[in-house]
C-alpha cells in the first residue's frame, strides 16, 4: 500500500483509472475534446466533483488501505464483459452507475457517443421511462454497457423484464444489474421486492446472471439522511451516528463491510443494515440466490460528493468521480470482486 499511495501522491503523480486516468502506455480518446471526451476524464464537463472532494476521497482510501479501487484498470474487467453485453436497469442513480461504468471503459469505447439498445422501436417505447430512452456504449469486440430506466420494481417483472425476453435481448454470457428502492415507501416495497423474486424464480434459466445493487445512502438534513420533504438547493450533512467505515473491506456477496459508530450510537434506523431499503431487499435477495454488489456502506461518508442539478444542490444523486466510482458501487471495483469470485479469482491483462 506505501507504493500505490506514493505513486497517487507523488509530483506528477498517476491518478487511479475509475478517476479518469490516462491509459498508459498511450491513451487515445484522452485527447477527445467531444462531451464524453471531457467528462470521463472529470475535466469539467457535466456534473464533476470539485478537486478537493476528489482528494479528499484518495486520501481516505489510502488512510484505510483500500487496494481495489486505487489499483483497478479496465482491463481487469474487460475479460468478464468482451463480447457480450452488461445491462443496467433502475431509476436514476443506476444511470449514474452507468456512466461511471462506461467511463472507466472509455478507451475501449470508440464512438464516444450513446446508441439505442435496439432498432425496434416500439420495444424502445415500452421502456422509455421519464422520456430516458434505453440506451448503450457499444464497445469494441461487439461489446455493449447498456442501461434501461425503469424507477419502480413492478415495472421490472411486470413489464421492462418480459419484454426484453420477448424480444430475445439477452445472449449467453450477458451480466444484468439492478436495483429499485428510492421510488418505493414503506408501503409498498416489500411487495414488489417479493413479485420481483417470484418472477427471478420462475425465469433464471433465461435471464443474464443477475445481480442487485443496493441503494446508496442520501445526506439530507434527517436522523437517517433520507430525503424528508422541501425544494432545492439543500445542504448536504453527514448521517448521524456514523464514525467510519472498517480499515480494509472485504468484499462479499453480502455487500455488508464493518462499519464504526460513534459511541452511545443506538441506531435505531439500522444504519449497520443499510437502512429500510437495504434490509428489505438484501433478505429477499438472500433468500433467492441473487448476488449482492455492496454499496451503500461506501457511500455513506460522501456527504460531501453531490451535485447541483440546475436547481442548487440536492443530496441524492452524487458528483462525479465519487460515489458511483467508489461505492460497492459503483460501482466498479465491488462488480468486479464479485465477479472474479465466482470466476475463481482470476486477474488478467487485456
Amino acid at each position: 500500500m506505501d507504493e500505490i499511495a506514493a505513486a497517487i501522491w507523488k509530483p506528477g503523480g498517476q491518478r487511479p483509472y475509475i478517476f479518469g486516468a490516462e491509459a498508459r502506455p498511450t491513451c487515445t480518446n484522452c485527447r477527445n475534446t467531444s462531451v464524453w471526451g471531457q467528462f470521463c476524464q472529470y475535466r469539467g464537463s457535466g456534473p464533476v466533483c470539485p478537486d478537493s472532494v476528489r482528494q479528499e476521497l484518495l486520501a481516505a482510501w489510502v488512510e484505510r488501505g483500500y487496494e481495489l479501487p486505487l489499483t483497478l484498470t479496465p482491463c481487469d474487467f474487460w475479460r468478464h464483459i468482451k463480447g457480450r453485453t452488461l445491462y443496467m436497469m433502475g431509476d436514476s442513480m443506476m444511470l449514474d452507475f452507468f456512466k461511471a461504468m462506461k467511463c472507466f471503459m472509455f478507451e475501449f469505447w470508440p464512438t464516444l457517443d450513446n446508441a439505442p439498445l435496439t432498432t425496434n422501436k416500439t420495444l424502445v417505447e415500452l421502456l422509455t421511462t421519464s422520456t430516458v430512452e434505453p440506451r448503450c456504449a457499444r464497445l469494441v469486440h461487439n461489446t455493449s454497457i447498456c442501461y434501461v430506466r425503469t424507477d419502480e420494481g413492478q415495472d421490472f417483472h411486470g413489464k421492462a423484464l418480459p419484454a426484453l425476453l420477448e424480444n430475445n435481448m439477452f445472449s449467453q454470457g450477458d451480466t444484468l444489474i439492478v436495483n429499485f428502492g428510492l421510488h418505493h415507501g414503506t408501503s409498498t416495497y416489500q411487495t414488489v421486492l417479493k413479485g420481483f423474486a417470484a418472477f427471478y424464480k420462475q425465469n433464471v434459466g433465461r435471464l443474464p446472471r443477475l445481480f442487485w445493487q443496493q441503494t446508496l445512502a442520501q445526506h439530507f438534513d434527517s436522523p437517517n439522511g433520507e430525503f424528508n420533504g422541501g425544494k432545492p438547493p439543500f445542504k448536504c450533512h453527514a448521517i448521524r451516528g456514523f464514525k467510519k467505515l472498517q480499515a480494509r473491506p472485504s468484499c462479499s456477496l453480502g455487500g455488508e463491510g464493518a462499519m464504526e459508530l460513534e459511541p452511545g450510537y443506538s441506531d435505531k434506523y439500522g444504519l449497520q443494515q443499510g437502512l429500510w431499503r437495504n434490509k428489505a431487499a438484501d433478505a429477499v435477495m438472500r433468500a433467492s440466490g441473487i448476488p449482492i454488489i455492496g454499496s451503500f456502506n461506501e457511500s455513506v461518508p460522501m456527504w460531501k460528493a453531490h451535485r447541483d442539478n440546475g436547481q442548487g444542490y440536492e443530496c441524492t444523486h452524487p458528483c462525479h468521480p465519487a460515489a458511483s466510482q467508489a461505492s460497492r458501487g459503483r460501482c466498479v471495483g465491488e462488480l468486479l470482486a464479485v465477479l472474479l469470485r465466482l470466476a475463481g479469482g482470476w486477474v488478467g491483462t487485456c
